[in-house]
């Protein structure tokens, strides 16, 4: 009865997972439209920026290459975000076998994956918007530390997510061991 069960799941998810992605991708969507119209950003020229930056010396010169080579570390990572996320939607019927099992098999970390692989996509591209922004405010050093933050988002948000699992003392500890990483360190 529960490989019954299972594979009901299994088959309801695969049928109803492209309804469910588009529903999420507009949820997303709107999430980041409302956090960038908070940022109000004008309409210029970024290249007239950039070099507007560069005539202040050799210093401002080898920082706005640095904000470049971190803009284009960034783009490489929504390539790179963007197919892991088509091949993970592609390759979700293979994660819904193991809803066959008892334990729901991968499907929760393929899920809870997927969910945060988006979510850090979302992070990221408001970042560069503000490493964008403040660079057209003449923060240049600002920008180059926000651009730096965003090219390690994905390391930072997997530090602090922890894997949830069925065993309480595991659950306990991982608990603990979060709570730990919160605090300042003396």
């Amino acid at each position: 009865m529960q490989l019954v069960i299972g594979m009901l799941k299994a088959i309801i998810v695969m049928i109803c997972f492209k309804e469910i992605y588009s529903i999420g991708v507009g949820v997303l969507k709107e999430f980041l439209n409302a956090i960038l119209n908070v940022m109000s950003v004008q309409p210029t020229n970024l290249a007239e920026s950039l070099s507007n930056n560069i005539q202040g010396g050799i210093f401002t010169a080898v920082a706005v290459l640095v904000l470049l080579i971190c803009w284009l570390m960034l783009i490489c990572q929504f390539i790179m975000k963007g197919v892991e996320l088509l091949v993970m939607r592609i390759a979700i019927p293979f994660a819904t076998i193991g809803l066959l099992n008892s334990d729901n098999g991968v499907f929760p970390d393929y899920i809870r994956t997927f969910l945060m692989t988006a979510f850090t996509v979302v992070i990221q591209l408001t970042l560069l918007n503000l490493s964008i922004a403040t660079l057209l405010m003449n923060k240049l050093i600002y920008g180059i530390a926000i651009a730096i933050v965003a090219v390690n988002t994905p390391n930072m948000l997997s530090k602090y997510m922890v894997r949830p699992t069925g065993n309480i003392v595991t659950q306990a500890g991982n608990t603990a061991r979060s709570i730990r990483a919160l605090l300042p360190r003396k």
